[in-house]
């Protein structure tokens, strides 16, 4: 039996409310299906389609969860920034399934950031500081 943590952040997320019996408060607001955009949650498993590379992973997840008033040079642009923010420039060309578990979880990672979340629940092991 597991310790509940996947639960918890997907409560948290918003994700899995089915069942559940809990009132999650955003700031004093009862939790809305509209707030989900703003939350994002990144758990332990990954979801890739493989034969993918980093970079054309990250442009369809662009392409999907960006507004669609961004243009496509913009959507473009948000992607160079997560690959050069999250220390993806060396793994970008390469197919998902080559690449490490870290690069995977920091695919992932970079995945939520596109949608632009104002809070992001990571699991155990993102540890990285992405601020150098």
């Amino acid at each position: 039996m597991g310790s509940g943590k996947t639960t918890l952040l997907n409560t948290l997320a918003g994700r899995a409310l089915t069942g559940v019996s809990v009132t999650v408060l955003i700031n004093g607001t009862c939790y809305q299906k509209n707030m989900k955009r703003k939350l994002a949650c990144v758990l332990q498993e990954d979801l890739f389609f493989d034969n993918l590379t980093v970079r054309e992973h990250l442009t369809y997840t662009a392409f999907l969860r960006l507004p669609g008033h961004y243009t496509k040079h913009e959507k473009l642009d948000q992607v160079g920034k997560i690959i050069d923010t999250l220390g993806l420039k060396k793994c970008e060309n390469t197919k998902i399934s080559l690449i490490s578990g870290g690069e995977k979880k920091h695919v992932n990672i970079g995945s939520e950031l596109l949608a632009g979340p104002n809070l992001i629940f990571l699991t155990v092991g993102c540890e990285r500081d992405f601020h150098n």
